[in-house]
């Protein structure tokens, strides 16, 4: 109260007659205490005084206790049927603004500084005190010959306002003391990110299934083929019985053509879970090869199916740079820019040791130039975190022909790459024709429609290719 201040304070400084015998000048300070700030006003105009500014400044005790009302009543702060206390961090701020030094001096006994008269004054509230300034200076405009207008005029002008300053009082937005307004939106952007992410892992794990559901319907589509092919390959023995003394003869003479294979190119038994990736049958499987890693592991795997031997893998490098340099157009067309036929060359332009990352055998452009080279399918079996994806890649030129004008049904080079790692898979010659080979690498049949290149590669094929 800050009228109640100043009167106060010239009651209690015996010293000061100027304060008792000018009330003019007491209201202009009583003014100067509720709108600049008493503290300031009072050192202004008494800087000699013995008595503490602060004794004399009395806070409103009613909103004091409407504070208390707002926080005991907001149960986001403070829960139905308990008190505040220490352990409700939502009442932080309010509590650490009332129990402030400047602040609880004004209200609460126990901090003591307030002078006893002001202390034991029984107006406890700046309301009625402010209301009566106010109609105080209403009675001397009018004693001076002023009009009193309760009319309200209506103006289109925007209400100007004026900058706040705090009188004493605590802030009174909840939302600013607590930051309400800014935790429901933390919360519900929190509540929005986990059902965002929620969603994703739903739609990650529908994929799974759905390509867990693809591979085993792919897996039993292949096994029901592979006891076809059984079922038609004991029904051709038994239509052959008049010859079966033949076929054993011809049987032994593969076995001993397989053996002699496994052996001399140092394979290895294939493992059932490399049979079951690639949806191979063991009996068809002459055997697995693994190659020296340094970087060649693709050409090393070729070069022990078309040279006996890995180490023989820098004529196959030197037979694919070959292939694409005498028919350049067309590789360029192919690989679908300048830039990219430049860099397969490059990659076939390495000299033997070991090379570095960036050209490395391929999945996409080193197996077509390794079937045109050599004329030959090849298959790649990638290995990756949802299975194995299988391509077959076929020649663009006319297969090879026997004496009797027929193709030569030439066992495909079958590559599987786990990790940045080439391997070889080798199958037995007679199994070429009975083998569910994965799908053709995308656009083969456009690219022989345009370049008007024979379709006896993909007549042979076509059947043999079923989506992996």
């Amino acid at each position: 109260s800050a009228s109640a201040s100043v009167s106060a304070f010239a009651d209690a400084d015996a010293d000061s007659p100027v304060i008792r015998s000018d009330p003019i000048r007491e209201e202009h300070y009583a003014r100067l205490a509720q709108r600049q700030g008493f503290l300031t006003a009072f050192r202004e105009a008494f800087p000699t005084t013995h008595i503490l500014p602060k004794s004399l400044l009395k806070g409103c005790y009613y909103h004091w206790k409407q504070s208390v009302q707002r926080i005991v009543s907001n149960h986001a702060v403070v829960p139905p049927g308990y008190d505040i206390r220490e352990d409700f961090p939502n009442a932080k701020k309010w509590l650490d603004w009332w129990v402030h030094e400047e602040v609880a001096g004004m209200i609460f006994k126990s901090k003591g500084w307030l002078k006893d008269e002001l202390q034991a004054h029984p107006t406890r509230t700046t309301n009625d005190i402010v209301y009566l300034n106010s109609t105080e200076l209403d009675f001397d405009h009018i004693k001076n010959g002023g009009r009193a207008d309760y009319r309200r005029k209506k103006t289109s002008k925007p209400r100007e306002t004026e900058k706040f300053v705090n009188d004493g009082r605590e802030l009174d937005t909840t939302k600013t003391l607590f930051d309400l307004e800014k935790k429901d939106e933390e919360k519900k952007n929190e509540e929005k990110k986990k059902e965002e992410e929620k969603k994703e892992e739903e739609k990650k794990e529908e994929r799974k299934k759905s390509a867990a559901k693809k591979q085993r319907e792919g897996a039993a589509k292949h096994a029901e083929r592979i006891k076809e092919n059984k079922k038609r390959s004991k029904q051709d023995v038994l239509e052959q019985g008049s010859k079966k003394r033949k076929v054993d003869d011809s049987n032994s003479d593969r076995s001993m053509h397989n053996n002699s294979m496994f052996k001399g190119l140092g394979l290895s038994r294939i493992s059932a879970d490399i049979l079951s990736q690639c949806q191979l049958d063991d009996d068809y499987v002459l055997g697995f090869y693994n190659p020296k890693s340094d970087g060649n592991c693709g050409w090393r795997s070729a070069s022990v199916v078309i040279n006996n031997n890995e180490k023989h893998y820098g004529i196959v490098k030197l037979v694919m740079k070959h292939a694409i340099v005498k028919e350049k157009d067309f590789f360029t067309s192919l690989f679908g820019s300048e830039e990219c036929y430049q860099y397969v060359l490059a990659k076939l332009s390495q000299t033997d040791g070991r090379v570095i990352g960036t050209y490395w055998f391929d999945v996409l452009d080193c197996p077509r130039v390794l079937a045109q080279a050599y004329n030959r399918p090849v298959i790649v079996y990638s290995c990756h975190l949802y299975g194995v994806h299988g391509t077959t890649f076929l020649p663009f030129r006319e297969p090879e022909k026997n004496s009797n004008n027929c193709i030569i049904d030439i066992v495909p080079i079958v590559l599987y790459l786990i990790g940045n790692h080439f391997q070889l898979i080798v199958i037995k010659d007679d199994a070429v024709d009975r083998v569910i080979w994965p799908k053709l690498f995308p656009g083969y049949e456009f690219v022989i429609s345009r370049y008007n290149i024979t379709r006896l590669w993909l007549d042979l094929y076509e059947t043999r290719c079923q989506y992996f």
